[in-house]
């Protein structure tokens, strides 16, 4: 996950990663980062030369619009974030984390099962809550047999009733890619 640390030691949580994505574009663009990242389970991670990577981008038009199409979906994501903080409630916020992560690994199923090494607290820095209320509100979403949380996996045998929590409609009850 990418965060950053306030002068009084909190933490936000500013994305979280699945196996395959990129760091953000500001990783290409800036120096110092505006951001820490760090790994809840082990990684392989490829390095590239900041110069050689944007030369490589810019050398093929392809290469160029899916980095930007690649960094509009960033942005529309944070975008969503945003609303999320701001307008949706902390039910409506978990469940649509849930959601997100869910789709973004394993795409296209209908139920899941997934490994999910986030704790309560990676999910209350995430999104701007207490540790007892999400927990609280995770107990309830598994009472209504919304998903249920087995060690550090998360299963979401019935994804419309999580939708119906995160406020979505999706068609057929599939998962929607928030």
């Amino acid at each position: 996950f990418r965060f950053t640390l306030m002068p009084d030691g909190r933490r936000q949580i500013l994305s979280f990663y699945v196996p395959g994505d990129l760091l953000p574009h500001q990783a290409i663009a800036r120096h110092p980062l505006p951001f820490s990242v760090q790994s809840l389970t082990p990684v392989s991670a490829c390095v590239f030369d900041v110069r050689e990577f944007s030369a490589w981008i810019q050398a093929a038009p392809g290469r160029a619009a899916a980095f930007n199409d690649l960094w509009a979906r960033e942005s529309m994501q944070l975008d969503e974030r945003l609303v999320d903080l701001g307008r949706r409630s902390a039910t409506e916020r978990i469940a649509r984390l849930i959601l997100q992560l869910a789709a973004r690994a394993q795409p296209g199923a209908s139920a899941f099962d997934i490994e999910f090494p986030l704790r309560q607290e990676h999910i209350a820095d995430a999104l701007g809550l207490t540790v007892e209320y999400v927990s609280r509100t995770l107990s309830r979403m598994q009472a209504d047999g919304a998903l249920r949380l087995v060690g550090r996996r998360l299963q979401i045998p019935d994804p419309s009733s999580l939708n119906a929590m995160a406020g979505t409609q999706t068609p057929t009850g599939a998962i929607q890619a928030i």
